[in-house]
């Protein structure tokens, strides 16, 4: 079964940041800048719901 929940979250950008290059392996000097799905999927998958 399957259950659809939608999470509004504040976060420190600088943290975020951090979180995104980490998960996806970029330095922190390559400034990648992340789209809504990117940061999504990272998300997902770091809390282990990735469908």
């Amino acid at each position: 079964m399957s259950r659809v929940v939608k999470i509004t979250m504040e976060v420190d950008e600088a943290e975020l940041k951090e979180f995104l290059d980490d998960h996806y392996g970029y330095d922190e000097e390559d400034d990648k800048e992340y789209s809504d799905e990117e940061i999504e999927i990272a998300i997902k998958d770091e809390i282990g719901c990735l469908i």
